[in-house]
């Protein structure tokens, strides 16, 4: 399956919980970001994703309305500046 199939699968809101969890052990972290903003992430993968290596995935993670906010938390203290603000915004709403 290619990258945009992927990101496609990600994105599909009818996606199941089953393909999340395959999807976010992608090496692509683009596939890895869209499916921390999946409605249906679950709550540990959300985990996992917010300590991902890659920016972009770790603000995928302040953008779903289902992360903890423990983990929010955690994520105010990023060592990058746009997943601090990210995860500053996220608790303002």
């Amino acid at each position: 399956m290619t990258v945009d199939e992927k990101i496609a699968q990600a994105m599909n809101p009818d996606t199941s919980v089953e393909i999340l969890i395959e999807l976010s052990k992608d090496e692509n972290e683009e596939v890895r970001a869209w499916t921390a903003e999946h409605v249906n992430c679950p709550i540990d993968i959300l985990e996992k994703l917010s300590k991902d290596s890659y920016e972009v995935v770790r603000c995928a993670v302040t953008r779903n309305e289902n992360t903890p906010i423990e983990v929010l938390s955690e994520l105010e203290s990023d060592e990058n500046e746009s997943v601090r603000e990210m995860a500053e915004y996220a608790f303002s709403k």
